[in-house]
């Protein structure tokens, strides 16, 4: 599997110019493994998959602006 071999850098396009950082890649790779699991009743709703989403979004925003460290 991509994630468990550390490959997960070969499905993002070399020519965007800022690249997901590995835990983001990593948990939207998951997100989208379970999106297609064979077992419907495995795949998370849509709402379940906003909510992942927009969970690395805020990640994002946060390592981005600096909150963390601005707090402290």
């Amino acid at each position: 599997m991509v994630t468990s071999c550390r490959r997960s850098d070969e499905v993002v396009d070399p020519n965007i110019e800022t690249k997901p950082s590995t835990r983001a890649l990593e948990r939207e790779l998951l997100t989208a493994l379970r999106c297609v699991d064979a077992d419907a009743d495995k795949r998370p709703k849509m709402c379940q998959v906003l909510e992942l989403l927009r969970l690395d979004e805020f990640t994002s925003w946060i390592a981005r602006v600096g909150f963390a460290s601005s707090v402290q």
